[in-house]
C-alpha cells in the first residue's frame, strides 16, 4: 500500500528517483569504463594500496593510514618472529625489507612533521608486506 500526500502517491516518485539514480550510475560507469569505477566502502570491497600503474588513484586521509599500514617497525618484527620458524632479524631480512618497502602496497613512510621537509620519518607496513615474507620464510 503506497502512501499519498494530497492527491499524489509517493511510491511512484520514489521508484522514479531510484530509476534515475541507477541510470546516472550506469552512464557514469559506461563513460569512465568499468575498470575505472570505484566502489564505495558500503559495498564491502576491500581496498589496498598498490604500485600498479593500472590502479585507481585514491586519496587516503592521514587518520586512515593505520588501517592500511597497521604495523610499525617493532610490531612488524614481532609479527614476523611469531609467524615463521626460521625468521632472524639479520642482514638478509633488512635487505629484503629495504627492497620491498619501496612498493606502496607494502610500506608507507610518514614525515613526523609535515611542515618541515627534513623532519624525521617513520615507516608503517601493510599486511601485504607480511604475506610477501611468506615467500622467503617458513610458516610455523
Amino acid at each position: 500500500m503506497s502512501e499519498s500526500v494530497g492527491s499524489y502517491s509517493i511510491q511512484p516518485l520514489i521508484k522514479e528517483k531510484e530509476r534515475q539514480n541507477w541510470t546516472k550510475l550506469l552512464k557514469d560507469i559506461a563513460r569512465i569504463g568499468p575498470e575505472n569505477a570505484i566502489i564505495s566502502k558500503k559495498s564491502g570491497i576491500k581496498m589496498k594500496p598498490s604500485s600498479s600503474p593500472n590502479a585507481l588513484p585514491v586519496n587516503i586521509e592521514e587518520k586512515d593510514i593505520r588501517k592500511f599500514y597497521p604495523y610499525d617497525y617493532r610490531q612488524l618484527i614481532i609479527k614476523l618472529k611469531n609467524r615463521y620458524i626460521d625468521f632472524k632479524e639479520n642482514q638478509n631480512y633488512h635487505n629484503l625489507k629495504k627492497k620491498l618497502k619501496i612498493q606502496k602496497e607494502f610500506c608507507f613512510t610518514k614525515r613526523l612533521d609535515t611542515n618541515y621537509p627534513n623532519s624525521p620519518q617513520k615507516d608503517f607496513y601493510s599486511e601485504a608486506m607480511i604475506e610477501e615474507f611468506d615467500k622467503y620464510y617458513t610458516l610455523k
